[in-house]
């Protein structure tokens, strides 16, 4: 299960970087995925119908029952590709591939262009805000506004007295843990680890404060978060020492 949902996370977070999707918690992500492959299988059903239709209208003498019942089994495939697709847009509206997905359904099985078209400008539009958004990425320094990054982003505390607390996260890192905002303020970050992890963790800052050892600051590493639901999953995390002026 935790190597099933290690790929799950590092698909997401590659699909995130090129793509600008919204941050997502496990089970959504999850659930994101899995109505995605479903609504592909269902387009590829959708479309080997279309062509058996087609194939047996062009027959000299078609065969008018089955072209009602290719016509009966195409109209059941359209409303089941419709289905999936509004559990996708209740879960990430305005993620490029699914958009791309439904938009090529429409404008190349069912024929309507102009909505399929639609779709496409707009993940066109997604994809191009967010490659910009790519190339400006903010460095931060403790004073930026992090509400707006897309980049899940947290402030920990290294005062003494507020060891390990969280001063300061953004939607994007809360959602993926599966908490509101607010309910990981003044809380301690040690409440998104895994307790193997979190019962030596303000050791851990002790130690970096009294030593300003950089072993693990400034560089990329794999760790494992606890989700709000207890869901144990793998992600990277990069750490960064700022000044305490936030």
């Amino acid at each position: 299960m935790i190597f099933r949902y290690r790929k799950i996370i590092e698909d997401d977070i590659a699909e995130r970087k090129n793509e600008g999707g919204i941050g997502l918690d496990v089970v959504s992500e999850l659930a994101f995925k899995t109505h995605l492959m479903q609504c592909q299988s269902n387009i590829e059903k959708s479309a080997m119908l279309h062509m058996e239709f087609w194939s047996q209208l062009s027959e000299d003498n078609p065969d008018l029952n089955k072209l009602n019942e290719f016509g009966v089994k195409i109209h059941s495939s359209v409303n089941s590709v419709e289905d999936i697709w509004a559990k996708l847009q209740k879960i990430s509206p305005n993620m490029p591939k699914s958009m791309k997905l439904f938009g090529k359904f429409l404008t190349e099985i069912i024929n309507d262009k102009e909505a399929g078209e639609e779709y496409l400008d707009k993940a066109r539009n997604v994809l191009n805000i967010n490659s910009k958004k790519k190339n400006n990425a903010i460095n931060l320094t403790g004073n930026e506004d992090i509400s707006d990054n897309s980049t899940p982003t947290i402030f920990v505390s290294g005062d003494l007295e507020k060891l390990g607390i969280i001063t300061s996260v953004n939607l994007s890192c809360s959602s993926i843990f599966g908490y509101n905002k607010s309910e990981l303020i003044n809380r301690n970050i040690k409440i998104l680890m895994p307790p193997l992890y979190a019962k030596n963790h303000d050791q851990y800052i002790e130690h970096y404060i009294q030593t300003n050892e950089m072993r693990f600051i400034n560089k990329e590493r794999f760790i494992f978060g606890k989700h709000k639901s207890f869901y144990i999953f793998p992600c990277f995390a990069n750490i960064k020492a700022i000044n305490n002026n936030y």
